[in-house]
């Protein structure tokens, strides 16, 4: 038989057993899809191929979305996956079989579909042609190619591999280059590829022209971009252009249009930079409720373009029963150099954690310089943030009454540079920071792929200002894996130590505590430290972990599995794997429009002896925990 007239055969076989599952639906969609297969399958994953078609089988959990079988969906979902297979290099693919399994009651369905892959069209070689115009070290080489000589002719690595060459000519000033994948057949059934660049002329940008402008001045958008007039063409600079306007507040759109005129080529390309702005004063007011804040209220008002120059200055208050105050700040975004800002802000705060109150008045002041990335919203070039601050402020804290009802504990609160008698501290921290944020998370609300990297190190000493002598040094790491369209792992991992030479030099409002709505979810907020007469009163060295699955429920709701594990140690450098507090649970999020409703509860897999909670001894292993956003 021909090979065509047997592909006929069983494609027609196929469509017969479809056929005969479509007479059995009493109406069109009353057949739920419990299972989908696939045998065969070698090149490429299950996975690959249910991505690429319409029919899905219905989720395990109760509340999953339902899929239901369409038999028109279904016979393109088999053209789909020739056409697949065909794109990734096997023109001789082939639906063998199709396995109709009904259920007595004929209201669910099994299908599984085999596949015979058949050879593959291999690539015999990989050439590159017309790249001379670049100098040797920036010609691209076929082995840095997607595609590869011997593997599969995959369309898709194809195109990538046309693109990244392309590319290459745009971001070494040919504005008008150009280049064409061709294939030939090979001397042994493949065939080779040739990419051949057609660069046309060296160009550089143009003249310039900005439109859109309401409050800004043209100076301020020309010093944010990356070029000038005369600089060599390069399309990389108008996305890195595009990224530093989009990160000052006043511009809500922008786009830096360099594209090569219709007619004749020119040396020249201009540029076109469209602008809109923000309204300039803001007002922000916001409410809601949490476990650990409990009702809250904030309002925040804000100039984005302050006596111009795009200078930001903002006024915020916040009342809650956890921490109240008021805070003002300046920002330059531009301070002599692109990329580098100017930040200052005072503040009067006043905290009320379960342990502790403490109240802080004063300020800062910093520079940052950021590369790459964006400062809101997405970004999937690496952005990289430094900053350098000076901290002075004055310290108020008291130590809640429980801890001074024992006598024994006079020697400690001293040691802690509390007065024993009041349970009270005071200081000065005048301290030197500086922080770096590494990140390429595509969100900053709710990430769903990506990592994020912060390392903030502080020097506090008495010849800065202050009364406090000590140095601290914090790293935390977040990861964030999809594992299917909206099925997520997030990770995080933090670690901290505070270097002193005694307890007394270190602001007891500086000491680190877990356990709350963001880490250790099985324990109240500051929960988890050493204790004192049974009362967390913090340490000088932490490590804490956590590990989530993310994935979606039904609609706007989805749910989370959480373990959270870690600890706080007395003593600089201190910390071990032993003697790790953990926690496991699960919850909830729910997207809405002002953010996403978050519900966890956590249950403690091992306690902590002595802990008081409200001078008592804790008796509840778990937690509940309400808030807004992620846990990270």
């Amino acid at each position: 038989m021909p090979k065509g007239a047997r592909i006929r055969g069983i494609w027609l076989g196929a469509v017969l057993g479809v056929a005969a599952l479509a007479a059995a639906c009493r109406d069109p969609g009353n057949i739920k899809v419990t299972a989908l297969t696939f045998k065969g399958n070698e090149a490429v994953s299950s996975k690959q191929l249910d991505a690429v078609l319409a029919t899905h089988a219905s989720g395990w959990l109760p509340w999953s979305e339902k899929q239901y079988f369409d038999r028109r969906e279904f016979e393109a979902d088999l053209g789909r996956i020739r056409r697949f297979y065909q794109d990734r290099g096997y023109p001789d693919v082939r639906v063998t079989n199709v396995e109709v399994n009904l259920s007595p009651k004929g209201d669910t369905v099994r299908l599984g579909i085999t596949i015979d892959e058949g050879k593959p069209l291999r690539v015999e070689g990989v050439e590159l042609t017309g790249f001379e115009v670049l100098p040797v070290a920036l010609r691209p080489q076929a082995d840095g190619l997607p595609i590869k000589a011997d593997s599969p002719r995959d369309r898709g690595q194809v195109s990538a591999a046309r693109q990244q060459v392309l590319d290459l000519l745009h971001d070494h000033g040919f504005a008008y280059g150009d280049v064409q994948a061709r294939e030939d057949p090979g001397t042994s059934g493949g065939v080779v590829l040739t990419f051949a660049a057609e660069p046309g002329p060296a160009t550089t940008f143009g003249p310039i022209t900005v439109t859109g402008l309401s409050t800004l001045t043209e100076r301020v958008v020309r010093r944010q971009l990356s070029f000038t007039p005369g600089t060599p063409y390069r399309r990389n600079m108008l996305l890195q252009s595009q990224r530093r306007l989009t990160a000052l507040e006043i511009i809500r759109f922008v786009n830096v249009d360099a594209k090569p005129p219709a007619g004749p080529p020119v040396t020249a390309i201009p540029v076109t930079v469209t602008i809109a702005e923000n309204p300039p004063r803001r007002l922000q007011l916001g409410a809601g409720y949490g476990t650990e804040d409990r009702l809250r209220a904030s309002a925040e008002w804000s100039h984005l373009n302050f006596f111009g120059n795009a200078r930001q200055v903002s006024a915020t208050t916040k009342w809650s029963s956890l921490d109240r105050g008021v805070r003002a700040s300046l920002t330059q975004p531009y301070l002599y150099h692109r990329g580098l800002s100017l930040e200052a802000s005072a503040s009067s705060w006043w905290t009320a954690e379960q342990n502790y109150t403490s109240h802080s008045y004063g300020g800062q002041i910093g520079v940052s310089y950021r590369i790459g990335g964006r400062r809101r919203g997405a970004s999937r070039a690496p952005g990289d943030t430094l900053r350098a601050a000076y901290v002075h402020e004055f310290l108020n804290y008291t130590i809640k009454p429980a801890a001074l009802a024992d006598l024994g504990n006079f020697n400690q609160l001293i040691a802690l540079g509390l007065d024993p008698i009041t349970g009270a501290g005071s200081g000065t921290r005048a301290a030197i920071t500086v922080d770096y944020q590494r990140t390429t998370a595509d969100s900053l609300s709710n990430p769903k792929r990506g990592y994020t990297w912060t390392t903030h190190g502080e020097t506090a000493r008495p010849g800065l200002g202050g009364t406090f002598r000590y140095n601290e040094l914090t790293t935390e790491a977040r990861a964030y894996l999809p594992i299917g369209k909206e099925t997520i792992i997030a990770l995080r991992t933090r670690a901290g130590t505070i270097a002193a030479r005694s307890d007394a030099d270190v602001p007891f409002s500086q000491r680190y505590f877990l356990g709350g709505s963001t880490n250790l979810r099985g324990w109240g907020r500051y929960q988890v430290a050493p204790l004192n007469g049974g009362l967390p009163v913090g340490g000088r060295s932490t490590v804490d972990g956590t590990v989530e699955l993310r994935m979606p429920l039904r609609g706007g709701l989805g749910g989370v599995l959480f373990v959270d594990s870690g600890n706080v140690w007395p003593r600089s450098l201190s910390a071990t794997a032993t003697g790790l507090r953990s926690d496991a649970g699960g919850g909830l999020r729910y997207g809405t429009p002002v953010g996403l409703i978050r519900a966890d509860v956590g249950l403690q897999l091992n306690q902590i002896p002595g802990l008081l909670v409200n001078g008592k001894p804790e008796t509840r292993h778990w937690r509940i925990h309400f808030s807004i956003g992620q846990a990270f």
